[in-house]
């Protein structure tokens, strides 16, 4: 069966509902595509969130090794 060999009617269903669907097709892989966006931004921000932590311990660290290096070397 050929589209020229279709009536008015089903031509023109044709034509209102393929670009309908098309549309939701898209639209579903947009809503996927958005929320796998959002998944990794919160990756990300936890992973600078847990980055901040280590470097203020290695500071810490640093601070605590100096203070005992100042302690050995005046003996207060």
């Amino acid at each position: 069966m050929k589209l020229r060999d279709l009536n008015t009617r089903p031509k023109i269903f044709i034509a209102i509902f393929s670009p309908v669907l098309l549309m939701l097709v898209l639209g579903g892989a947009a809503i996927h595509s958005i929320g796998s966006i959002v998944k990794t931004e919160e990756a990300v921000d936890h992973t600078h969130a847990v980055l901040g932590k280590a470097a203020a311990i290695v500071r810490s660290a640093v601070d605590m090794e100096t203070g005992m290096r100042g302690y050995l070397l005046a003996g207060k």
